[in-house]
């Protein structure tokens, strides 16, 4: 079968195989949940502090999908705590985690990795076989509407953060053209082959992630 060429997008991603692709999807998704519920005491906003827990709740149902579709699939490697191949890929993603300020957490999410995740699927689901894998779309249909209004969500608060905090503007300009530029290189989450084995180390103006000893609060409640 690797003897076999064609010129169609799907006969190129078949080569990669369904269960793979699901398994990058599954630990992008992951480590999203993570970043997210990490950022949450960093968070003041009372609207983006009480809707995120509903996105990562959302993100972390995908990921369970994408998990228990993967053993469906009887994909050979059951170990699911390595991510293997598509390591790089996901340290872009893990990345998040480091954002240098609330600003650049929402601009990074609503215009760099949520996008990423959104155009994935749309490439899966129009490549893919909507009766032999009809599981698979019917759980990432509703993924792919999720990540719509997530990123219409998040594009509104790094609005509404940025008028706040005009200072943090060129920063996390700087920073989320780095983590596009650094997802760019290894070719985007995709589905037409595995990322390049690319090192890379913390992107450039980023803050080391720390659970804050004070947690961040709405402005409302500052007297």
């Amino acid at each position: 079968m690797t003897s076999l060429k064609s010129h169609q997008p799907r006969a190129r991603w078949m080569r990669l195989g369904t269960a793979q692709i699901l398994k990058r999807f599954h630990f992008c998704e992951r480590s999203l949940v993570v970043s997210c519920s990490a950022w949450l005491p960093l968070i003041g906003g009372i609207e983006p502090k009480t809707v995120l827990p509903r996105f990562s709740w959302q993100n972390a149902q995908t990921a369970h999908e994408l998990r228990e579709r993967i053993f469906e699939l009887r994909y050979p490697n059951r170990d699911m705590n390595e991510e293997g191949a598509d390591r790089p890929l996901v340290a872009v993603f893990d990345e998040l985690r480091n954002a240098p300020s609330a600003l650049a957490f929402f601009s990074a999410l609503a215009s760099v990795l949520l996008p990423a995740m959104r155009d994935a699927y749309e490439q899966y689901l129009s490549y893919s076989d909507a009766l032999a894998d009809a599981p698979t779309h019917r759980f990432l249909a509703l993924a792919l509407e999720e990540k719509r209004e997530q990123i219409e969500a998040l594009g509104t608060w790094a609005s509404q953060e940025s008028a706040r905090h005009p200072d943090d503007r060129a920063p996390t300009a700087r920073w989320v053209s780095a983590l596009q530029e650094r997802l760019s290189a290894l070719g985007g989450v995709g589905t037409d082959h595995a990322p390049p084995d690319l090192a890379s180390g913390p992107l450039p103006g980023g803050h080391p992630y720390s659970v804050p000893t004070v947690p961040a609060r709405d402005e409302q409640y500052h007297r």
